[in-house]
């Protein structure tokens, strides 16, 4: 779990994400994406699927979305998941 000015975001901090922002990048579970915490941007497209789990209710802004749960288990991950990045969309 990470904390952003008193905001729970279910994630980790991923410093080796080529973040484009140039700050450390935050994985927050519950749309299975990075964001900017500074900009308040994400990093990764979504996959266009309108029955996807992780990308059907995801915010424009990370940090306006509910962050503090996780959607899933890693174990029931949606295998249909499109790869990120931004050529996904």
């Amino acid at each position: 779990m990470v904390i952003i000015d008193g905001l729970r975001v279910w994630g980790f901090l991923a410093p080796t994400y080529p973040a484009t922002c140039g700050h450390t990048a935050v994985y927050a579970e519950r749309y299975d994406a990075y964001f900017c915490p500074v900009e308040n941007t994400w990093l990764d497209t979504v996959c266009g699927d309108d029955a996807c789990d992780f990308c059907a209710g995801r915010p424009d802004k990370p940090l306006t979305g509910p962050l503090d749960e996780p959607l899933t288990s890693f174990s029931q991950l949606s295998q249909k998941h499109a790869p990120r990045g931004s050529d996904d969309a």
